[in-house]
């Protein structure tokens, strides 16, 4: 298991450097690049330093961040941060939403906090609003297929528990084979290419639901990145 394997080498990599030994001194290959994450991650959870080479950061890749986003709308802490989740996600993967109706939306959801006194769960909450619910839907067609789209993908999310929610998201942003926005994103951080991106989304659904809920991983995630922009010099 690829899981398993990236811990039980971060363990052994933790207790030597406990014994005396240089983080210098370890060097860690992969294959295939995906499976790199899963190392990473074992090994900041350690706080063991990690500088990959060649390899972008796990959280730092765009499939990784719209993953992140996702698990943020199970139960988001403040409604700003529900805005920006909803920001990144409403076209990832893309369903046409015009810019205009994506923000109108993440506006409501940055006052969901005020509205919902005391907060309901924020995804069956914001399945009620208008936009979602139909009650003032353009009559464009095309706008009411995307609308019906998104409502669609997070009804079904907002039911699922946090032992099944990570597959579920990998499994919406990772279709079969892989295509469009995420291939080319893959590609352009020298990820391996599509043929990788079910490979990435599993790893970062298996950290998901090792660290056992959204907002951990969300802490996890921004913690990792300071962790490698400062390990980067960057």
């Amino acid at each position: 298991d690829p899981l398993e394997a990236a811990d039980r080498v971060a363990e052994e990599v933790a207790g030597r450097m406990e014994a005396g030994e240089p983080p210098s001194s370890f060097a860690i290959l992969s294959r295939p690049n995906a499976e790199a994450g899963l190392v990473e991650a074992a090994l900041l959870k350690l706080n063991v330093p990690v500088k990959g080479l060649g390899v972008p950061p796990l959280f730092a890749r765009p499939a990784a961040r719209d993953f992140v986003a996702y698990c943020l709308l199970c139960d988001p802490p403040v409604g700003e941060v529900a805005a920006e989740a909803l920001l990144r996600i409403a076209n990832r993967p893309m369903r046409f939403l015009p810019k205009k109706w994506v923000e109108g939306l993440a506006e409501a959801a940055g006052e969901w906090a005020d509205k919902a006194n005391p907060p309901i769960p924020f995804l069956p909450w914001l399945l009620s609003q208008p936009p979602l619910a139909g009650g003032k839907r353009s009559g464009n067609a095309h706008l009411k297929r995307a609308v019906d789209r998104l409502a669609s993908d997070l009804t079904a999310l907002s039911k699922a528990p946090w032992a099944t929610f990570p597959d579920k998201v990998a499994a919406l942003l990772v279709p079969r084979p892989p295509a469009g926005y995420l291939a080319d994103a893959l590609r352009a951080s020298h990820d391996g290419g599509a043929d990788d991106a079910g490979d990435l989304m599993a790893a970062v659904a298996a950290v998901a639901k090792g660290l056992g809920s959204p907002l951990a991983l969300a802490r996890f995630a921004k913690e990792s990145a300071r962790r490698v922009r400062a390990n980067y010099g960057i």
